[in-house]
């Protein structure tokens, strides 16, 4: 479980076989500079998942947010429907993934990739997703 990492406005890179977050920050409190924003990357090893920790009140907050799963992104079945996706308060991300991908941001986001062989649910809880690509399922098909 990734608990509580708060790298001011530095980069977050884990690596990892399965990973839990409950809140990760590449963006200081100062919110006179905005442009000071690091980025986070998470990689889950093997058939890793990454999950969310059940609370919508936790999130990842940062600049551009990189997924990488060979299993589910944000999609733990074994919590209620509004509770399952990974919270997430970025300008951007990306995810490549095997199984399921869900994740609801706070705002405005960039969605510059969704590649996956699952269901993709993406959500903007008060603002816009600007959608690049999404390709689910197998041998490319979208």
């Amino acid at each position: 479980m990734i608990r509580d990492v708060n790298a001011g406005n530095g980069d977050v890179d884990i690596l990892a076989t399965n990973i839990t977050v409950v809140t990760i920050e590449a963006a200081d409190s100062d919110d006179r500079d905005e442009d000071e924003v690091g980025n986070v990357k998470l990689k889950a090893r093997g058939a890793g998942v990454i999950a969310d920790d059940g609370d919508n009140n936790t999130r990842i907050k940062a600049g551009k947010l990189s997924l990488e799963a060979g299993g589910a992104v944000g999609g733990n079945s074994m919590q209620v429907q509004g509770l399952r996706s990974l919270d997430t308060t970025v300008d951007e991300f990306t995810v490549k993934a095997v199984g399921v991908v869900n994740i609801a941001e706070a705002d405005d986001v960039q969605v510059k990739m969704v590649e996956t062989t699952g269901d993709v649910t993406l959500q903007s809880a008060t603002g816009s997703l600007a959608i690049g690509s999404i390709k689910t399922g197998e041998s490319g098909t979208t």
